[in-house]
């Protein structure tokens, strides 16, 4: 989840560095929002996306994706655009002559082609990369742009409150009661296994790697770092108060014993534990100045740790499946 506010510290953030991107991946509003399938592509264009949908990049205030991967992913945003802007892009935009208009639960949405189907020869687009039809969607200020009918319907019948939604997990509603408190403009919840059992599963082609090439410190120095303690959820963001900009990282533990644990655990894989996931790069959280300070506490069943500096860039990477992810190990348990 991201808001107008990233958008604000990305900015900030860009304009010190002299490193900052060129072209559109210089657009912080693409910056802050390109996570989204909806904007994840090299070849976004604003007239393209006007066009299509009936908004740009810059029109988005608010985003939203959930989904355990590719191609269902739920995605909604939420800006300075209309039901009009939206119906005349879907009436007029490419591929009008192939779209139908459906309702579902009061709402009106826009349908091309059958759920997830492909077509690379006549199709593709920049938005469209393999040429694929979308669904299409206004309901009351959020647009929803996904591959499948049931997606839609499933994201309107959460809104109306007929079937469960992320909300209804007592453990995000937790872990998002942090992030507000830690006023974060932005917000990465997941429940995916941590384990270093499970790491070294999805990674065990790398890892075999590293021993045939004589690298079995590299492995065992990653295998002996601290663990933290089983943990039922995590969730992070970013943020920034009058000491500056900082990176919130929240786990619901079992219970209070778990997160007190955790807290000092947490802390020491910061200090010790290396950033990049199983390779010859020798580097630490505290290291370059990544993490400037830190605040860790627990409360209640929550560890909670607030982490001053350029590492609140990151916010969203602690997916284990993510094998480019920056920090990935961080949030290892046993």
């Amino acid at each position: 989840m991201q808001t107008e506010g990233y958008v604000d510290l990305l900015r900030e953030y860009w304009s010190s560095s002299e490193d900052a991107p060129a072209g559109v991946f210089g657009n912080v509003e693409f910056l802050a929002h390109n996570n989204l399938p909806l904007f994840a592509t090299a070849s976004y264009t604003d007239q393209e996306w006007k066009d299509t949908v009936g908004f740009t990049v810059k029109d988005v205030t608010e985003s939203i994706m959930a989904g355990s991967g590719p191609p269902s992913y739920y995605q909604a945003v939420r800006g300075s655009f209309t039901a009009e802007d939206i119906a005349s892009a879907a009436k007029t935009g490419p591929l009008n002559e192939h779209m139908e208009t459906m309702s579902y639960g009061g709402y009106e949405f826009y349908s091309w082609g059958e759920d997830y189907d492909i077509h690379l020869r006549d199709w593709r687009s920049g938005i469209r990369t393999l040429g694929r039809g979308h669904r299409l969607a206004y309901v009351d200020g959020f647009a929803l742009w996904m591959l499948w009918t049931d997606g839609v319907r499933e994201m309107i019948d959460s809104y109306d409150g007929k079937i469960n939604s992320l909300a209804d997990n007592a453990d995000y509603r937790l872990l998002a009661g942090a992030l507000e408190e830690m006023d974060t403009v932005t917000a990465f919840f997941s429940t995916e296994s941590q384990a270093l059992s499970h790491l070294e599963e999805v990674f065990q082609d790398k890892i075999e790697e590293l021993r045939d090439k004589g690298q079995e410190q590299i492995v065992e120095e990653f295998e002996n770092e601290p663990l933290l303690k089983p943990y039922l959820a995590l969730a992070a963001g970013a943020g920034r108060d009058e000491n500056g900009t900082y990176l919130v990282i929240a786990l619901a533990n079992s219970n209070e014993r778990s997160a007190r644990d955790n807290a000092s655990l947490l802390e020491r894989r910061i200090k010790e534990s290396k950033m990049f996931l199983l390779t010859e790069v020798d580097r630490k959280w505290m290291d370059h100045g990544h993490v400037q300070s830190m605040e860790i506490t627990s409360q209640g069943r929550l560890t909670v740790a607030k982490l001053y500096g350029p590492a609140y860039t990151e916010w969203d990477n602690f997916d284990i499946t993510h094998s480019w992810g920056l920090y990935l190990p961080l949030l290892l348990h046993e």
